[in-house]
């Protein structure tokens, strides 16, 4: 038995996505945040995941 790979045709769902992803340096505990495509830098998705979550992150 083989698997088979499916193709990417119309009926997926395909969209860009923008991650950002942090690592605490005490704890090296890794998060990923899915955020906006309008985010031209990492410190502005950092600003607005501060905003949504009190982990203060620090860019």
């Amino acid at each position: 038995m083989t698997a088979r790979v499916p193709e990417l045709t119309d009926e997926c769902n395909v969209q860009p996505m923008q991650l950002l992803i942090v690592t605490d340096p005490n704890t090296a505990q890794v998060r990923v945040f899915k955020v906006s495509m309008r985010f031209v830098s990492a410190i502005e998705a950092v600003r607005w995941v501060n905003q949504k979550t009190n982990l203060n992150l620090h860019p």
